[in-house]
């Protein structure tokens, strides 16, 4: 629905305590990724020809990497590149099993996904207990700044991490993050699990939502993706009463308001544009005009506010005005302006519309909703 700024991996924003230099999350990413496999050993059940080896060694044999060259390069579009398509291509001899093919008989195949899911160390990433200057999770999420999650803008998805002073070991005794969905399934894509543009910082209600669901094949191009997209224009929220726009004359005259009538009101989505199917789809899977439904408590206060003060304030305003300077010229077209201007403000505040290009809940619904109220008025 909302779009992630995904540019901020590529900036100097990440201090490594251990260097004691300015890196960007990318660098880190591929560095504390280097660094683990080169010292993680490799499991029995991975066979003799892995004794005594490390993940490093397994990752090069079965992504075929080239041992004379630097594993650092090779395995960096796995862990960063953006082009996730490419790597799906490239790599579709590795995939795994879909959950729903549990009881597939390729066992082989299942258990090639699932050794190779383990040597790229997303549960090491994810699960780890967050320790002051180490890179994992709650860096990445701390650090991509995502507040409201992009698949709903619904729910806030704060990165919390407070470090005990006086605890040496800098462990942290607090700490809360998103939930991080892979926009490819880990288990259909073992080998971008660690891919932080495959990483989607979102709220548990979409993630569960979405769950292992593979938009990978047939449904890849009707699902809106985060990091690249949003609905804009595309998908925009409306609202509805016995299937026709409520009319913003109606509103100003008391209507739709009142408990009977409040019942009847319907959030939907509109999609139109060349994105259409990817709003349609992802309304599908994350079951958003349902939710938004929901939320007719806040749909009623937003309208309430517009019918009490948004206009009234306006007429308010130019009645005071006049009345100062009942003698001097005024320019009607400049003084349109200059309401329209000085009264937009007022009922963005009004509204409960932060001034900011900073997401927070119901943002879009609020902002599409008053373009409509406004468009009528």
């Amino acid at each position: 629905m909302i779009k992630i700024d995904c540019s901020i991996l590529a900036e100097k924003t990440y201090y490594n305590k251990e260097k004691k230099v300015m890196q960007s999350m990318i660098e880190r990413h591929v560095e504390w990724f280097v660094q683990t496999v080169s010292d993680a050993d490799c499991p029995e059940e991975w066979g003799e020809v892995y004794k005594e080896k490390k993940y490093k060694d397994y990752l090069e044999d079965v992504l075929g990497f080239d041992k004379t060259k630097p594993f650092k390069e090779q395995i960096r579009p796995y862990l960063v590149g953006d082009n996730l398509k490419d790597l799906r291509t490239k790599n579709i001899g590795l995939n795994g099993v879909k959950k729903e093919d549990a009881e597939s008989d390729d066992e082989k195949k299942r258990t090639k996904a699932a050794y190779l899911m383990k040597a790229f160390c997303y549960e090491k990433f994810c699960n780890s207990h967050a320790t002051e200057g180490k890179w994992d999770a709650y860096k990445f999420c701390k650090g991509l700044n995502v507040s409201v999650c992009p698949y709903c803008n619904r729910q806030y998805i704060f990165t919390v991490a407070e470090h005990e002073e006086r605890q040496r070991d800098g462990n942290v005794t607090c700490y809360v993050r998103p939930e991080l969905d892979h926009f490819y399934p880990k288990d259909v894509y073992p080998y971008l699990s660690c891919n932080l543009y495959n990483l989607i910082p979102s709220c548990s209600v979409c993630n569960h939502a979405k769950s292992d669901t593979d938009f990978g094949e047939t449904e890849e191009s009707k699902l809106i993706y985060p990091y690249g997209e949003d609905f804009g224009d595309d998908g925009v929220f409306r609202v509805k009463i016995d299937d026709a726009y409520i009319e913003t004359e109606k509103l100003f005259k008391g209507m739709y308001t009142d408990d009977k009538q409040k019942e009847q009101l319907r959030i939907c989505i509109e999609s139109r544009g060349s994105k259409k199917d990817k709003v349609d789809k992802s309304k599908e899977v994350f079951h958003l005009e349902p939710i938004y439904n929901m939320h007719k408590l806040d749909l009623v206060e937003f309208l309430k506010r517009y019918r009490n003060y948004c206009d009234p304030k306006r007429t308010e305003l130019l009645k005071i005005f006049r009345q100062a300077q009942p003698t001097a010229h005024i320019d009607e077209g400049q003084l349109k302006i200059f309401f329209d201007i000085m009264s937009s403000q007022l009922e963005t505040q009004i509204l409960g519309m932060y001034d900011t290009s900073e997401q927070y809940p119901l943002k879009k619904m609020k902002t599409d909703l008053k373009k409509q109220l406004d468009k009528n008025r």
